[in-house]
This record gives C-alpha cells, structure tokens and sequence, in this order.
C-alpha cells in the first residue's frame, strides 16, 4: 500500500535526528570568543555590578527606562556572578547559545519539511550572516534569548505528535508570554504562529485542537501585552521613536524583507562585498524558487512558512527601521527574521534534488564569505577598542585624579559594530584602581551638553586625546577646538 501523505512527518526519532556534520558551520564563528566587550556591555557589566541581583528584580518592573526585558538581564546577572567581567566566557556561553538555536532551528525545518532539511537549516542557521550581532555583541543576549524561546515554541507547535495535550497548550502559552520579556521582537511569536495555522504549517490537529492552539497562542501574547500596558502605563519604546512612525516605516517593508532574504552582507568591504552579495542571490532565489514548483508539499510548506516568518519578524521593529543599514549594522533586528530565511534555504535546497549537495554547498560558501566580513569587521572594531583603552590607560600611570576627554568617533565603526561610546564605564571596568573621570565628543553630543574639555581644578590632571580610526590612533592633544573654528 502506498504510504499516506503524513509518513514523511511522522518518521522515527532516530532518522529524524541531524547529521552533525552541520557543527562545521560554526568554525568562522569562533573568532568571536576573542572579540572582549563593546558598548553597551560596559554599562550593563558596571550596573549589575553595583545592583546586583535586585536589578533584575527592578528590571520586571523598570521605572527609568524604555524597555522591559527581564529574562536577558537574568541571564546576563548570572554570567556575571559565575564568570565576573570575562569577556571570554560570556562569549563562550553565548556561542553555544546560539548553537543550541540552530540545533532547534534543524529540528524545526525537519517538522516542515522533512528530517533531510534539519542538518542544511541547523548549518544555515549558524552562518546567516544578516544576524550576526546576536553572537557577536555580548549586549544582544535579549535577542539571543529571544531566539531559543521563539524557536522552541514553533518546535513544538510544528511537532508532528501535536495531540492537543495540556503539557502542550501550556508550553505554547508560557513561550508567548515569556519570550516578549526577553525582547520585544518576540511579539512577533504569536503572529507566527497565527499565520502558520492559516497556512497550514503546524502540526495537524482536529479542529478543536486547533482552536484551543490559538487561543492558547492568544492568551500568552495578550498577558505579555497587558502586563506590559501594566508596568508602563503605555506601549513603552523609546521617546523620539513613535509608535505612529511605524505605519511610514512600513513603506520601507518590500525592501527589508528583500534584502532580509537575499542581501544580508555587510557593504563596506567594494569588490568582496558585491561578491558575496550576487553570490547569495544566485544561490537563494533558485532555491527558493525550485521549492515553489518542484518542491514536494513538505517543501512548500515550509518554503511559506519561512517567508510568514521573515515579514513578521519584522513588524516589532518598524519604528526603527532602516532598510540600507538592516542587515549588518542593526542586524539584531533580523535575529528572527533570519530564522525564517533559513526555512526558505533549507526548503530550497530540499526540493533541488540530486543538485541538493551542490546548492547547499553553494549558499553556505556566500553565507560563509558574509560572515567572514562580519567576524573582520568586530575584530578590527575590538582593535580600536583597544587602543582607546590602552592610550588612557598610558596616560593616568601617575598618582592622582585625572580627568580624560576624547574628541573624535568612538560611538560605532563606520562598518556596523558597536565600539566604546560607554567610554567611561569601559575604562572603569579596565582601571578599577585609578581615579579617572571620563568624558567624551560622542557622549556630550548624545546628551546633549556643550561639546568641549571640562575644566579642572587645580591638582588634577587634564588629558585631552583625539581618536582617529584610520590608524587607529589614539592622539593626545594640548588643546581642542570645535570643528570649523579658525586657527
């Protein structure tokens, strides 16, 4: 008798489990256990180590800040009680974080579309680069975070031995509500998983199984939202960033979503960037388009289901988006987007067939090549970093109060990573001994005070630098005058 069109999803656990090949993918990665701290991670570092564990009990209930993502401040409180500030380790748990997420990711394209899919999605889902700031940036955990409990929940949802239990219904529930809590864009979740069903994508179940899905889906995202309205007495966001925005943002939409899919490389880099740039494209659009006429149902299945995702991963983030700069200098706000790219390839490479070998082979070589840009683009941003922190640190070696002032672009590398802008807590957390104040360009502008060296009292030692990223140098002055002055 010819098998049922469900035997497919219905194979064993043992051929459904993926080859492990697919951990090669994680090799360009590894460069980022090097990478040290940026940013934002200097303010979160010196706070949690100042508030300890009642700042992620205030972090439930924020009172001075525009976001409320509590799960990505516990996990950042309890690597900084296990490890202390290194950096090494966090970046080693977040590595494996995210190699946990695309393990998922394999299991999820396997409940899609067939267990050949799972190690194909597990290997995309480690090298799309368009997504690289959440391993890269210590700061990203909330999108990390984001990511395994959003990934976890279509797993189950997409599982093929859905029975409507209440172990499950509850699983979804808790995912909905938690994975807002870990960052915003897992809003995105519950839009998901509602467009899933209409397409036919989760696990099949009797209607009233199906109902009871969604209103568990529903009633998981709504408390999130309402506990939110709660807390803030509003939607919350940043204050120069409207809710109201997001309906001229999305104008913008076609062009993301595009370059979401087909163009997740960093542009800075000429001749290797519009290489890897055509090379993604010739690779994923005949994918994906061998997936829509040749594909098996499966196949198809999946290949909507991805493109569901890629658009709705977006919507969260429509106050802030720009399209030009999306997928490698705000890439964080394609961390579940990109999971849905990676649906698309793996149903792509699925349905090619007997080419399936080579056309995986060749999108993981561009994805690859794209990472690469990235990984260079971090190392060369710690650089700079570093030569920042080892400047002031040469300069206040005498006893003392010294007073440090940086004129010059500390805030982000031309090329999308984040670099020193929290200046003065990086040099609180490097020279914890001395007694240096810290001020800077970038950050008297961000605030919005007069832009200048302070004035010191007498006895304490003024040093006034320029940083400039072209060496990288980092240049100490006599005196400084705005841009523009005559001299």
């Amino acid at each position: 008798m010819a098998p049922g069109p469900q035997v497919e999803r219905h194979v064993s656990p043992a051929s459904d489990a993926p080859r492990w090949w697919w951990l090669l993918a994680a090799l360009p990665l590894l460069p980022v256990l090097g990478l040290g701290f940026f940013n934002d991670d200097y303010a979160g570092l010196v706070e949690f180590g100042a508030r300890g564990w009642a700042g992620v009990l205030q972090s439930f209930h924020p009172t001075d800040f525009e976001f409320m993502r509590p799960l990505g401040f516990l996990l950042f409180r309890a690597e900084l009680s296990v490890f202390g500030a290194r950096a090494l380790l966090f970046h080693a748990t977040h590595l494996a974080l995210f190699v946990l997420g695309a393990w998922l990711a394999g299991r999820l394209a396997a409940n899609l579309a067939g267990p050949r899919a799972a190690p194909w999605a597990a290997a995309f889902a480690l090298l799309y680069p368009g997504r690289f700031e959440a391993v890269a940036w210590v700061a990203a955990v909330f999108d990390l975070v984001a990511l395994l409990l959003v990934t976890a929940a279509l797993v189950v949802a997409t599982a093929p031995e859905w029975g409507g239990r209440p172990r499950q219904l509850v699983l979804l529930a808790g995912a909905c509500f938690l994975a807002p809590l870990a960052k915003e864009s897992a809003y995105a979740l519950a839009l998901v998983l509602v467009a899933w069903e209409l397409l036919g994508a989760l696990a099949p179940a009797p209607a009233r199984f199906r109902a009871l899905r969604s209103l568990a889906v529903l009633a998981g995202a709504g408390a999130a939202f309402a506990f939110r309205l709660l807390v803030f007495g509003g939607v919350g966001g940043y204050a120069n960033v409207p809710l109201s925005g997001a309906f001229v943002k999305a104008l913008g939409l076609p062009e993301a979503v595009l370059r979401v899919i087909v163009l997740p490389v960093n542009p800075s880099y000429g001749a290797a960037s519009i290489a890897i740039a055509v090379l993604c494209t010739a690779a994923v659009l005949p994918a994906a388009g061998a997936a829509l006429v040749r594909g098996t149902p499966q196949a198809r299945r999946a290949l909507w289901a991805g493109l569901a995702l890629v658009v709705a991963g977006l919507l969260p983030s429509l106050p802030y988006l720009d399209p030009s700069r999306l997928t490698w200098s705000h890439s964080r706000l394609v961390t579940l987007s990109g999971l849905g790219v990676v649906l698309v390839a793996a149903a792509g490479v699925q349905a090619c067939g007997r080419w399936r070998t080579a056309a995986g082979l060749v999108l993981l070589a561009a994805w690859c090549g794209g990472t690469l840009l990235e990984v260079h683009t971090w190392r060369w941003a710690a650089h700079e970093r570093d030569v920042i922190i080892a400047g002031v640190e040469r300069a206040t070696r005498e006893p003392g109060t010294h007073v440090v002032w940086v004129a010059g672009p500390i805030d982000d590398d031309p090329r999308g990573a984040r670099l020193a802008g929290r200046l003065p807590e990086a040099v609180q957390l490097a020279l914890p001994d001395r007694h240096i104040t810290v001020d800077s360009e970038f950050v008297q502008h961000w605030e919005r005070r007069a832009v200048g060296p302070p004035r010191v009292p007498a006895g304490v030692r003024l040093h006034i630098f320029l940083f400039d990223p072209t060496g990288p140098e980092l240049r100490p002055l006599t005196h400084w005058e705005p841009p523009g002055v005559a001299r």
